[in-house]
């Protein structure tokens, strides 16, 4: 999967934007951070992740959210091609934008993590035999 860090800045300010083409299989590794900098150990956190075309819409879908190496605070965002295939793209646009988010169940307390816009670009070649 090609994959890609949100930078501490980006994961410190909760607002990002991340892009996908239409098909596509893609990765984002994620870091839970303290306002220093630190990792967080989320060995006992749970995350949840939509897709959603509108904030007050329905749910599209449900990134896969796992988390590689919790005492350090790493995980992974994908969205896999199954559930990309669905965010469609207006004809004639060249690409299309949604909301998402990723929230974090730790302690006692939900905190949405990441938000933002998922913009969906259309693929230029067509998938399949």
């Amino acid at each position: 999967f090609p994959s890609h860090d949100i930078s501490e800045k980006e994961s410190m300010s909760n607002k990002v934007s991340l892009t996908i083409t239409r098909g596509d299989d893609r990765t984002w590794n994620v870091a839970i951070k303290d306002s220093q900098g630190n990792p967080i150990d989320i060995t006992t956190a749970t995350y949840s992740a939509s897709i959603r075309k509108e904030y007050n819409s329905t749910v599209i879908g449900n990134p896969t959210v796992t988390v590689t190496d919790a005492a350090d605070g790493r995980l992974e965002l994908n969205i896999p091609s199954a559930l990309s295939s669905l965010l469609t793209v207006q004809s004639g646009k060249r690409n299309s934008s949604y909301v998402f988010d990723l929230v974090q169940e730790l302690n006692g307390e939900s905190t949405t993590y990441l938000n933002g816009y998922l913009i969906v670009e259309e693929r230029v070649t067509p998938v399949g035999p």
